[in-house]
């Protein structure tokens, strides 16, 4: 992943950073081993000194990838249900789920 992240942050002056940020944060969304919040960090700390990237376009940039990333995470969640694979239908998964969902309902306990 450090890979990832050096390469980003040296192409901070290309126009098409702003696409692989987008993109990160997308695939964030569904699969978290990939860096999107130290992209992001390290492009506006760039930003910061250098003015390269546009910050508020970076911040528009990752907002919108990351919104798509949880609506794709969430599509994915509500097709797989809770009940698709055999781990999924134990006592002990299944109480889980249970408590999920009243928290979810009900907001976190006091």
């Amino acid at each position: 992943m450090q890979a990832i992240n050096d390469f980003i942050l040296a192409a901070a002056g290309q126009p098409w950073v702003l696409v692989l940020v987008f993109a990160c944060c997308v695939i964030d969304g569904f699969f978290p081993p990939i860096p999107s919040e130290s992209v992001v960090v390290g492009l506006a700390a760039v930003a910061a000194t250098a003015d390269v990237p546009n910050p508020a376009l970076l911040a528009v940039t990752a907002a919108a990838g990351a919104f798509i990333g949880d609506n794709i995470a969430y599509v994915i969640g509500r097709s797989v249900g809770t009940r698709r694979w055999g781990w999924m239908r134990g006592h002990r998964m299944q109480r889980a789920f249970r408590w999920a969902g009243r928290n979810c309902a009900n907001g976190p306990p006091p």
